[in-house]
Parts: structure tokens; C-alpha cells; sequence
């Protein structure tokens, strides 16, 4: 649950390269093509490497994006996720950020652990870019 109005919160994530903005593993994003399904994100990883995904999906008034990831190497394969905000109440909102893949190189437990520890840690900094402006004095 995120203390912020869905609306905030569906503004960053459909924001396809604000995705530096909340997740830790992301230091760079550079778009290539016009905006909407087919736009490639290209992300600079903290660990120097890039992967790169391609918007398939986005509805703004159902507040749902999804992409897939085209080159990475990253331990998974085939990924595809599915970005999702609904409104709790006028102050709160649920995203919901699901996946589907293959490992590569990695058991599926290990290639499961790496996802969704980076989902959640992506989730937290999610909240907590919302959190903090919601609160900051206007």
C-alpha cells in the first residue's frame, strides 16, 4: 500500500523512463522511439550492464503498463511484467507489479529470489518517492 493518490503514483509509472526514479538497480534510462507500445527503455544497471525492454502495453485510465524485456543479462528470459494502480481510497493506492519469465543461468529458486527482491526493493522506493511528497509541506 502507498500513502499517495493513485493518480501520482500512475503519473511516475507511466512515465516509461522514470523507472531511475525507483529502482534501485537502475542508475540511467535512455528512451529510443516515439512514445507508447513499441518505445524501447534502455537501463544503465548499477552493475554497468544494460537491459533493455519495450513498452507493450499501456492504458492510462485502467492505470496498467506492461513490457518485456528484449536483451539483458540478466538471470531470467522470456520476462514479461504487467504494472498495475488502483486506488484504495483518495490518499492510498495498491500497485501491483507481476512478472512471468524463464531462468538462464540460475536455478529457478535463485532466478525467483533475484526478481522478487528487486520488485520489492523497487516497490519500497516506489512508495517512498510518493511518501516523501505527500508529506512535504505545499
Amino acid at each position: 500500500m502507498i500513502q499517495a493518490a493513485a493518480a501520482a503514483v500512475w503519473a511516475t509509472i507511466a512515465d516509461f523512463a522514470a523507472v531511475e526514479q525507483y529502482s534501485p538497480m537502475v542508475s540511467r534510462c535512455d528512451l529510443e522511439g516515439p512514445d507508447g507500445p513499441g518505445q524501447l527503455r534502455h537501463l544503465t544497471l548499477s552493475d554497468g550492464t544494460v537491459t533493455t525492454s519495450r513498452l507493450v502495453e499501456i492504458q492510462h485510465e485502467a492505470r496498467v503498463l506492461a513490457y518485456e524485456i528484449v536483451v539483458t543479462q540478466l538471470p531470467l528470459t522470456d520476462y514479461a511484467s504487467t504494472m498495475r494502480v488502483e486506488p484504495v481510497s483518495s490518499g492510498r493506492c495498491r500497485v501491483t507489479w507481476s512478472s512471468r519469465f524463464a531462468p538462464r543461468g540460475a536455478s529457478l529458486e535463485e532466478a525467483s529470489a533475484f526478481l522478487v527482491q528487486n520488485l520489492d526493493a523497487g516497490l519500497e522506493a516506489l512508495a517512498n518517492l510518493h511518501e516523501v511528497r505527500s508529506a512535504a509541506p505545499r
